[in-house]
């Protein structure tokens, strides 16, 4: 992948993934989207909140044998509290996504594949089941054919409106502070995770696994006193 210059600075910007749309630059902290081959300054972009987190940019981990790279990251704040999602590179694709996330939420580590478009529910209230259409509850029993046993799998069960206060390293999409996102999570079976996103015309559903930190192996962490 060619290269870029930072609009403002001049510093080389790294877009490792082909995937990445934004990305902040590591020397004068603008955040920079990619179109096509041309770019264009978004303005700046503070630090994210030191908050005892040992992940980084650059962090290295494992899922089913696959290895990642956080690429970049984002956190999302609500009336209770806030999370973390990291955009993650992947060495090989894992079940055709080519990308993935890592959501760190009320002590837990998601490992949610790319998202797959869905219509947007009926009822944006918990309790509510999800249409999923055939094709995409398929491609989901393909990866884990136990979610589909259970009938109340797609039903809502918490919901929460969140906005992003900070973001780091690349992005898959233009950040933009100013959005607010609902997102739901689905009731599923055992340690696997489904979340919706919600939007207008369509809404995003995220698949995946709960897991320990010790599973994914990190290498590359943030030195934190007394971790």
């Amino acid at each position: 992948m060619d290269p870029f210059l930072c609009p403002q600075c001049g510093a080389t910007l790294k877009y490792t993934s082909s995937f990445a749309v934004s990305t902040v630059c590591e020397y004068c902290r603008s955040l920079v989207v990619r179109h096509d081959k041309n770019i264009e300054l978004w303005g700046k972009e503070a630090d994210l909140q030191d908050d005892l987190n040992p992940l980084q940019i650059g962090t290295r981990g494992t899922y089913q044998k696959t290895g990642f790279t956080i690429a970049g990251g984002v956190r999302l704040n609500h009336h209770e509290g806030f999370w973390h999602e990291w955009f993650l590179q992947l060495d090989q694709p894992v079940q055709n996504s080519n990308y993935a996330w890592l959501v760190q939420a009320q002590g837990e580590y998601q490992f949610l594949l790319e998202p797959l478009v869905i219509p947007p529910p009926l009822s944006r209230e918990v309790g509510a089941v999800v249409d999923v259409p055939n094709e995409i509850i398929k491609k989901i029993g393909v990866w884990s054919a136990g979610l589909l046993r259970d009938q109340d799998a797609f039903k809502i069960v918490d919901i929460r409106t969140a906005g992003m206060s900070g973001f780091v390293g690349q992005l898959p999409w233009a950040p933009d502070r100013n959005r607010q996102r609902m997102v739901a999570e689905l009731a599923s079976t055992g340690d696997l995770k489904l979340t919706v996103e919600f939007g207008i015309v369509s809404s995003q559903l995220y698949y995946g696994q709960v897991l320990y930190f010790e599973d994914f192996k990190f290498e590359n962490l943030k030195e934190i006193k007394g971790w």
